[in-house]
């Protein structure tokens, strides 16, 4: 994304490159392009019990930029980066009372979280800008609260032009 036109604006990020997960499960089907302004790599630390879905990734040509000198040097390899993870991880709250624990998996509780290498992808500036940011945030949220089910295209508020034909304008006119 070209904001300043010098090399600053090789910070700024677009990509298409989408995992299939119920996250981003509309964003997957949308063939959109998410922005990420100045955005850092994650990567993935072993815990116990917790599970890491990267579900955002950076195109091929992607850099980490160490020295901050907006060039690609020789210790900074070109590859595909992680922008945005959904983690989930068992809750360690006790079952209900009455309940055995081991019951049905549907009353095992978990915990979800969605992380990003970049803030500003919600920011005002993107999200007005880029449908597809309004995606990756509209069913991030509904991952988060467990209604993925619900995930689907925004209705737009936009009234359908009405067109007139000529026949048509004629049968009115005598009609009344």
């Amino acid at each position: 994304v070209q904001r300043r036109f010098n090399k600053a604006d090789y910070t700024q990020l677009v990509t298409n490159r989408f995992s299939s997960h119920a996250s981003e499960s509309t964003l997957n089907r949308s063939n959109g392009n998410v922005v990420f302004f100045g955005a850092g790599a994650l990567k993935k630390l072993q815990a116990n019990d917790t599970s890491v879905t990267f579900v955002v990734h950076t195109m091929t040509g992607t850099y980490l930029d160490a020295n901050g000198s907006f060039d690609a040097d020789g210790n900074e390899s070109r590859g595909s980066y992680e922008l945005v993870a959904a983690v989930t991880r068992p809750a360690s709250a006790p079952a209900p009372s009455g309940k055995s624990a081991d019951k049905d998996k549907k009353d095992k509780k978990e915990m979800r979280a969605i992380v990003t290498g970049d803030a500003d992808a919600f920011s005002d500036l993107v999200l007005m800008n880029a449908p597809a940011n309004r995606l990756l945030l509209v069913d991030a949220a509904r991952w988060l609260v467990g209604e993925e089910s619900y995930s689907g295209e925004i209705s737009s508020e936009e009234d359908v032009r009405i067109e007139h034909t000529k026949e048509k304008d004629v049968f009115w006119f005598y009609a009344t």
